[in-house]
């Protein structure tokens, strides 16, 4: 058996390049570069992803990332995934949040906490596929998943708010 990832997402943020995975197929992990600019000298670091001092796991290998800036300067990275609810066979869709701060002219890395689409139960299939994007300095923020029903669904908040809203996305085929 393989350990290789069956999924992964990539995005650029404080100077940094990451590239997240799920490893063992249930802890959150990411590859950190050394620096933005990639070259023959650029050293990726393999981290964990923990909310305190406890690893982020996931019920599926799938998760999607996206990082931007938000207007007060702050670079902000969020990490969707699927956890699965306890004592169910139901799925939720998950969001993590990391800000990096300005401190002189440099990036401060922060830590990872829950986001606010975790309040919404957005319900999923288990093996759902996701993909998160955000149009920089204005629109949403949007998380593409499967439904229970195996309908496309869309999650949606606002740039800069924390009211997710989210829909079945009805008469479309795959």
């Amino acid at each position: 058996m393989s350990n290789l990832p069956t999924d992964f997402s990539a995005c650029e943020s404080s100077d940094f390049s990451y590239l997240f995975y799920v490893k063992n197929g249930t802890s959150i992990a990411y590859l950190k570069s050394s620096s933005t600019t990639e070259n023959n000298k650029t050293i990726y670091s393999t981290n964990n992803v923990t909310v305190g001092s406890n690893l982020v796991t996931t019920a599926s290998p799938r998760i999607s990332a996206v990082a931007y800036s938000a207007r007060n300067g702050d670079k902000e990275i969020r990490l969707y995934y699927v956890e699965k609810l306890p004592n169910v066979e139901t799925y939720q869709l998950k969001e993590l949040c990391r800000t990096d701060k300005r401190v002189g002219g440099e990036f401060r890395q922060g830590d990872w906490f829950p986001g606010s689409l975790n309040d919404n139960n957005v319900y999923c299939k288990k093996d759902s596929l996701i993909s998160a994007n955000v149009e920089e300095g204005k629109g949403d923020l949007k998380v593409f998943f499967v439904d229970i029903n195996g309908s496309p669904g869309i999650a949606w908040v606002m740039m800069e708010t924390e009211t997710w809203t989210w829909k079945t996305v009805k008469n479309v085929a795959w």
